[in-house]
Parts: structure tokens; C-alpha cells; sequence
């Protein structure tokens, strides 16, 4: 039985970092245009973080892979259990879930939304799709598919980002806002799309659930694999054809949306670019999990790194966006850029140091878990009391 998947670990962790990067980069540089510098250099580097970009893509699907997984362990605890009475285990497992999407959703609400109505007084703001709301709503969304198969569940992505894909050649103008600009809704399309697409460079849910459900694909089918099966994709003739498979079908993603639309394929949230994400994650993570798998190499120390900033994400969502204030235009972009690196390194040796103190009680995730099993458990005990 495995305990933690590195590969998960490295690609959340790589997300984090990338994250961290981009975001005290772009705040410290004075309009936050990196691409418009004239220093050749950095308009590689910049170029080069665009293609191989993770953005909030990467996280939603490989938070759809961690639920998958810790879903099924869980009903698959339960049921060593308690075989004589799933229905009542499977009840308080999804009740479980009902919390912490409760929990993601307010803390979206208030942290981002409510925040932003606050400081800048426009009502439109109070709704606009962010991390942590469109991860609510994906948790939620996939619980209702479940017990739905494999195939069932990509075909129903797909078609979920090809509605995505369809609605945004019409998308109005007034919709493709940054945080703060105002929203203009002046008949029911307009507001639409204010409820599907506010918060367009964040986390739309039409764009961003089918990474959620495609990476909780990927969750069961590891869980078969290494869980149940109990085995790993070594040097066999299934893994190897596997992994042939896995990798034409990235490629044909990532063609796909050049074809699409070449002009957008790096234009933020545009189907050319979800297609594409979508294409690169799957690769990197599929790399990431066929090295591990395949016991290539052991990278301990390397893995510690990227564990904290993936054991922590969720508090470094949060966290970091102190850093706005502070480093907001202070930077020319050569200098940001180097900030930005020594912040990371920092973050990791503020991290290590909390971990090894304090562990899971600074990790939001397992706070808001936590809370949620104590308050599903309450609730159905206090129901078996009541009968």
C-alpha cells in the first residue's frame, strides 16, 4: 500500500511554485508587462514559462486526481470496516464531502468576492468564479457522477468544454474583464454569461470542471492500479502501449489547438488554450508518474522540495497574496524576476521549518478536512441518537 504519490506531490508542488513565481513577478514589475521588456533574456524566460505553464489548470486537475483517490480510499476503509452497513458509511462519506465543499465555497466567497465588493464598492464583484469556488462546485459536480464509468466521464467533459468552447465565440466584451472592472449586464444573455464566465481570467466553471473530472479519471484508474491491483506501471508490454497511447493522445490535444486557433492558443482561458493545458498537463504528469512507477530514479531531496509547496497549497493561496502590497511596481523586470526566485526559496525554508513544528495544523486542507469529518460525524450521531 502507498502512503503519498510523489508524482501527485511534485506536480502540485510545481503548480505552487509556478504560481508563486508569476504572481510576485508580474506584481513587482510596473504594469506587470513581462513580455514587453527589452532585455532578450527575460522575453525567452517569459516565453518559455508560457508553454510550459501549469496556470490553475494544472491545479484543478490534479486536485480531480487527489479526490479520486482519496475518495475510493475512503469508501474502501469504510467498507473493511463496516461491510454491514454501507449505505449509512457511504452517506457519511459524501456528507464529508458536502462539508468541505461548503467550506471551500465560503472561504471563495468572502476571501476573494465579498473582499473585492468591499474594497472597491461595486456589487458586481460579489460573484466572480474563483480557486476556490470553481474547486466547490467541481468536488460537488463529480460526487454527482461518481458511479458513472470511465468513458462516460470523458465524453461528459468533452462536451462540457466544447459548450465552453462554443459559448465564448460569443462571449460579449463587457464579460472579458479583469478583477475590478465593472460588469455591464444589459439583458439576460449578459447575465449568462455573468454567472457562467465573471471572473473570465480565473476559474470559469464551464473551462475549468473538465479538468476536474478528467483528473478524477485518472485518480480511479490509478487507484486501481496501484491500490487495489496493487501494482505499478513497469517495463511491460501494457504499460508501454499505455503509455504510447496516453502520449499521441497529448500530442493530438496540443496540435488541436493550434489548428484551432493559433492566434489564441496563449491567450488566457481561450478554448485554444484549455485544449492545450490540457495536452501539457496531462504530459507532464503522465512523465512525472511513469518515472516514479518505474523506480528510474529516487529523487528524496528533490521531492521534499516540491512536497511542502503541495502539502501547503491551499494556506499559500492564501498566504501569499500578502505579498501584493509590499512588492506592488517596486521592481524593474530583471530585478522582479530574481525577487521573485528568492521569495520561492524562502517559501520553502519558511515551509520546512512549519512543517517539521507544527505539521498538518498549518495545512488549510486538512483543517477544512478535519472540520468536515467532525461535523459530518456529529451529525450522524446525533441522527442514530434521535432513531
Amino acid at each position: 500500500m502507498i502512503s503519498r504519490i510523489k508524482s501527485i506531490d511534485v506536480f502540485r508542488g510545481y503548480v505552487i511554485i509556478y504560481m508563486i513565481l508569476l504572481h510576485t513577478w508580474m506584481w513587482g514589475v510596473p504594469g506587470g508587462a513581462i513580455t514587453l521588456s527589452n532585455d532578450m533574456f527575460f522575453r525567452i524566460i517569459s516565453l518559455i514559462i508560457r508553454f510550459i505553464s501549469p496556470e490553475a489548470e494544472g491545479f484543478i486537475f490534479i486536485s480531480g486526481i487527489s479526490f479520486s483517490i482519496s475518495y475510493y480510499r475512503k469508501t474502501e476503509s469504510h467498507n473493511k470496516i463496516r461491510r454491514d452497513n454501507f449505505k449509512e458509511n457511504y452517506s457519511q462519506i459524501r456528507l464529508k464531502y458536502l462539508f468541505q465543499i461548503l467550506f471551500l465555497f465560503l472561504l471563495g466567497f468572502f476571501y476573494y468576492n465579498f473582499r473585492a465588493y468591499l474594497s472597491r464598492g461595486y456589487l458586481g464583484n460579489i460573484w466572480s468564479w474563483n480557486i476556490f469556488q470553481t474547486l466547490a462546485c467541481s468536488i460537488g459536480l463529480s460526487l454527482m457522477l461518481i458511479n458513472y464509468n470511465k468513458a462516460l466521464k470523458i465524453i461528459i467533459a468533452l462536451s462540457v468544454l466544447s459548450i465552453y468552447g462554443i459559448l465564448y465565440m460569443f462571449i460579449p466584451n463587457n464579460i472579458l474583464t479583469y478583477p475590478g472592472d465593472q460588469i455591464i449586464i444589459k439583458g439576460p444573455l449578459d447575465l449568462f454569461y455573468y454567472i457562467f464566465f465573471n471572473g473570465f481570467f480565473f476559474t470559469p466553471i464551464l473551462g475549468f470542471f473538465p479538468f476536474f473530472l478528467i483528473g478524477s479519471v485518472v485518480g480511479e484508474v490509478m487507484y486501481e492500479k496501484l491500490f487495489i491491483i496493487d501494482t505499478k506501471f513497469e517495463d511491460n508490454r501494457f504499460s508501454k502501449l499505455s503509455l504510447v497511447s496516453l502520449f499521441i493522445i497529448c500530442m493530438v490535444l496540443i496540435i488541436t489547438s493550434g489548428f484551432i486557433s493559433l492566434a489564441d492558443q496563449f491567450s488566457r482561458n481561450s478554448i485554444s488554450w484549455l485544449i492545450y493545458s490540457l495536452g501539457t498537463n496531462l504530459l507532464f504528469f503522465f512523465i512525472l508518474l511513469t518515472i516514479e512507477q518505474g523506480n528510474y530514479f529516487h529523487p528524496k531531496g528533490n521531492y521534499k522540495f516540491f512536497f511542502y509547496f503541495s502539502y501547503y497549497s491551499l494556506t499559500i493561496f492564501i498566504v501569499h497574496e500578502i505579498l501584493f502590497p509590499l512588492l506592488f511596481q517596486k521592481f524593474t523586470i530583471s530585478l522582479g524576476f530574481f525577487v521573485s526566485l528568492l521569495i520561492i526559496f524562502l517559501f520553502f525554508v519558511g515551509l520546512r521549518i512549519i512543517y517539521n513544528k507544527f505539521g498538518p495544523y498549518f495545512s488549510l486542507k486538512v483543517q477544512i478536512s478535519r472540520l468536515s469529518s467532525f461535523l459530518a460525524n456529529r451529525m450522524i450521531k446525533k441522527k442514530e441518537l434521535n432513531h
